[in-house]
């Protein structure tokens, strides 16, 4: 009613999240387009990155993506972060992508991806993401070398 708009993106974001676990991911995707254009309009960029990042989250989720949609997104969203010097939103996405590689025996992309990244980090090993992001790490060690992937 006041006409405020500020955090209306983070919002919708948490919104869009519910109706995935309810099972509506249409509906989540709808929501997460609505916060990007919300963001775009208004300006308030703090949060795009990671809206691109939980984009290609759910459409990886849904059997009608393209999956190399879905990785462009999580692209992206790196990039966005990474023009930001958001370095939590960009290992954020830098690990779902690791994660969308690994699946796709790119062992080698996701190694040279996330370890450099986690390297940045002197503090805050206890938390969800760098945790995460280590796990992911771990899965390439040893085989990184070997399947260089080209693409």
């Amino acid at each position: 009613m006041t006409g405020a708009r500020f955090l209306v993106p983070f919002f919708l974001s948490l919104l869009a999240r519910l109706e995935t676990h309810a099972g509506e991911a249409k509906r989540g995707l709808e929501l997460l387009t609505d916060a990007l254009d919300r963001a775009g309009a208004t300006g308030e960029r703090w949060f795009e990155a990671e809206l691109h990042r939980l984009m290609g989250e759910l459409m990886l989720q849904l059997p009608a993506f393209d999956r190399a949609e879905a990785e462009a997104r999580l692209r992206h969203a790196a990039e966005v972060a990474r023009g930001q010097s958001a370095d939590l939103w960009e290992l954020r996405a830098a690990t779902s992508l690791a994660r969308l590689w690994i699946v796709r025996n790119r062992f080698g992309d996701a190694h040279h991806l996330l370890a450099p990244l986690c390297g940045k980090f002197t503090e805050g090993f206890a938390t969800s993401d760098l945790q995460s992001a280590q796990r992911v790490l771990r899965e390439t060690a040893g085989i990184n070398g070997a399947t260089k992937s080209s693409d």
